[in-house]
């Protein structure tokens, strides 16, 4: 094996385990104003791994980032604890979500209406801020056009 093809191997190995630095989303309520701190899935390959084997504090979560606006299911594979999903259109508007998903079940978790962006949060988030539909939280760094 030549040098370049090992020195090329490990360069991808190593830029694919990087991690995205965590994006904050403020959800401001009736209640009050909470932060977030949201791990990022970009790439397919981060997108289905999601938050398998991963337990979350009360305020982190994870910011799956699509292409384009679309249907798109999520299930909760070798997740080990139940999560809230609340999915965003293009302006980063709330347009539906999914209270509650009960850890490392195998059906769908979907969107009646289609996304670009969706957050995961512990369950019983939604329930707690009372979020509405419409709602434009704010984040940091902005969400990408």
């Amino acid at each position: 094996m030549s040098h370049r093809y090992i020195l090329l191997l490990c360069s991808f190995l190593l830029f694919s385990c990087v991690d995205h630095p965590p994006q904050k989303v403020v959800f401001h309520t009736e209640k009050g104003s909470y932060t977030f701190s949201l791990r990022v899935a970009r790439s397919p390959a981060e997108r289905a791994r999601g938050l398998m084997h991963t337990t979350l504090k009360s305020r982190e979560g994870m910011l799956f980032i699509f292409e384009r606006q679309a249907l798109i299911p999520f299930w909760m594979k070798n997740t080990p604890e139940s999560l809230d999903f609340i999915f965003l259109d293009n302006q980063g508007g709330i347009v539906d979500w999914r209270a509650e998903a009960p850890a490392f079940s195998l059906d769908y978790i979907e969107s009646a209406i289609p996304f670009r962006f969706a957050i995961e949060v512990p369950a019983g988030t939604l329930r707690s801020l009372k979020l509405k539909k419409g709602t434009h939280p704010e984040f940091h760094p902005p969400l990408p056009q």
